[in-house]
Formats: C-alpha cells, structure tokens, sequence
C-alpha cells in the first residue's frame, strides 16, 4: 500500500520533474566541470531510485549531489518531494525555498512550494507562488497554463486571498527595490 501511495505521489509529481529536467540549467550543457558532472550524475541516479519507489536511497544520492555541487537548484527541489513523501513537512519547505533562492527562474520549485502549501492548508502562500509559477515558462508552457488555472480557481473560490496576495506581491516589490537600491550603492 506504501508503495503504490508512493508511486501515485511520484506520477503526480513527475510532470515537474520531468519538465524541470529539459529545464534544468544544466541540461544540455557542455564545459561543466568535474564536480557538476558528478552531481549530475548523483542527481539522476536519485531519479531513477525516486522513480522506483526507494526514496531513502534517492534521498542519499540528492544529498551527495549538493556536496559536490551546493549550487543545483533542481536537486534541492528533488530532496522537497522526497521530504513531503517522508512525512517532514519543515524539511521540505525549506529545501523548496532552498531552490528558489538559488534558482528564482527555476519554475518548478515555485508549483510545487504552491502544491506543498494547499496540503498544509496554508492557501494565501500557495496563491503566492502559483502566481509566481504562472509568470514562468512560454505561452505553450502546459505547466504554466496549469499554475494559472489553479490560481484563478483559488481566487474565484476564496475571495479573502486577493488582499493577501496583493501584499504578498508588495512585500516582493519592497524587497527587490531594497535589494536594488543596496546593488547600486555598492556600485558607486
């Protein structure tokens, strides 16, 4: 039973893999160095294991892929899933926000950070991030369209997140302004 949840969890979730794979800023890329390789090749090992249930074993090689490169993105967002299978919540979070400050432009943190937050019924930061979801990715982007419909669908169905959501998108406007200001001050 176990494995079939976990199996069910991992079909869910492996749109976003799978799309962040083709994403991923590594893919494709050529001149990596000897620890990126490596990390890469970590990381797909802990694909293939996630993908066959053995979720502790995925969760090893996740980890030994951020030793050898602290800097992927991706992986962080795998060890998210992987800690939302294992039943530690705190943990997944912070790997989720772990990506996206690495990654701002890494879109599938951003959906499943939203799906993560509807589970714990925590819905004012879900809305925030299927927004930031829905802004990523080309028109044709199938992820994209989807974080769109399921942010209007939380709008339309909970009109009280539209004030939240407002000052949620201030707070990130504030922040980049600072962060702005601070940039060209240390430019001058």
């Amino acid at each position: 039973m176990l494995i079939s949840a976990v199996n069910i969890f991992f079909s869910f979730r492996a749109g976003f893999i799978l799309a962040d794979e083709q994403n991923s800023p590594l893919a494709g890329e050529t001149g990596l160095n000897k620890s990126q390789k490596q990390a890469m090749i970590y990381r797909l090992d802990g694909l293939r294991l996630q993908k066959s249930g053995n979720i502790e074993e995925a969760l090893s090689f996740f980890q030994k892929a951020i030793e050898a490169d602290p800097g992927l993105a991706a992986v962080y967002n795998d060890i998210g899933i992987i800690y939302e299978t294992m039943d530690s919540p705190e943990l997944a979070e912070k790997a989720y926000l772990e990506a996206i400050k690495l990654d701002q432009e890494f879109a599938g943190s951003y959906a499943n950070l939203a799906l993560f937050y509807e589970s714990q019924n925590q819905m004012d930061k879900a809305v925030f991030h299927w927004a930031k979801r829905a802004e990523m990715g080309l028109e044709d982007d199938p992820w994209r369209k989807k974080a769109q419909d399921r942010y209007n669908e939380l709008m339309e169905s909970m009109p009280e997140l539209k004030d939240k959501q407002l000052e949620a998108e201030e707070a990130e406007l504030r922040g980049k302004i600072i962060r702005a200001r601070k940039q060209q001050k240390q430019e001058e």
